[in-house]
């Protein structure tokens, strides 16, 4: 097996701190610093605390003014702080329901989960949609990917990888990339996406991570699934149907069933 090709994790994580930064210098510079020129008005009893543009437009005018900006500076800094410490909040929050999940970082990892075969925690999927017996795209075999994604979300969560066969072998997912319509890995992991939320809703997209491995030359999607709060169902058609990850399969409950799981789901939360 040989290195990682791709975690792009890094950057979306730098990505949260450079939003909330820029959001939290943005509203210390153009709202709380007017705010306080207003209220220093007020104090002062400025005549000029009359005028709706003294009140709205002058502060914010004022704090962009040249002879500011040392003040406007040090504001934008304390924004930063600010926004920068929620960020870190965002993503604490954000990392807390794959705490419990398998973590597959290192390509020996791979080889590892990859030699230890499937079972509750991990599933092997050969391909996304291209049938390699058809010879064509099936989409029946995203319905399959679905159905797994929310077993593992009604049980303890795990790991999906994509582009190895049930007894191992390395299938990769590059015939997956040629069906897309960007062919690499951003347009798969938009589609694992897009899956997920047209079939299990938007809402349990969150609890889906995606990196690419090159194994043996090969590309290997790993899904990493959070295990979700409340319970999920899959649409399948005009139906909707609930699945648990039980053993090394994935097995639809019937409606007794179903509601008694769901019940000790909510129950647990």
């Amino acid at each position: 097996m040989r290195s990682l090709i791709r975690y792009n994790n890094r950057a979306a994580y730098w990505g949260v701190y450079v939003r909330y930064g820029f959001l939290g210098a943005l509203l210390l510079v153009l709202v709380v610093h007017p705010v306080l020129e207003v209220l220093h008005q007020l104090r002062l009893k400025d005549p000029l605390r009359f005028s709706w543009e003294a009140f709205v437009f002058q502060p914010i005018l004022g704090a962009l003014d040249d002879s500011a900006w040392p003040v406007t500076l040090a504001v934008g800094v304390v924004g930063i702080a600010v926004g920068c410490a929620f960020g870190a909040l965002h993503l604490r929050a954000m990392k807390k329901p794959f705490e419990n999940v398998p973590l597959l970082e290192t390509t020996k990892d791979l080889d590892r989960y990859i030699s230890g075969g499937e079972g509750e925690e991990v599933e092997f999927k050969s391909s996304l949609r291209w049938d390699r017996n058809l010879g064509k795209v099936n989409k029946a075999l995203e319905l399959v990917i679905a159905k797994t994604l929310c077993g593992m979300m009604n049980h303890d969560g795990g790991l999906l990888l994509i582009g190895v066969e049930d007894d191992g072998n390395i299938a990769g997912i590059e015939d997956d990339f040629k069906t897309l319509k960007h062919e690499n890995w951003d347009g798969f992991h938009q589609r694992i996406i897009a899956l997920a939320s047209s079939n299990l809703g938007g809402q349990y997209v969150g609890l889906l991570r995606s990196h690419c491995v090159l194994a043996e030359g090969k590309a290997v999607a790993v899904i990493q699934v959070a295990p979700a709060p409340t319970p999920v169902f899959c649409k399948d058609g005009n139906a909707q149907r609930y699945y648990l990850r039980a053993g090394n399969t994935t097995r639809e409950l019937d409606s007794r069933e179903a509601l008694e799981h769901a019940f000790e789901k909510r129950k647990n939360v």
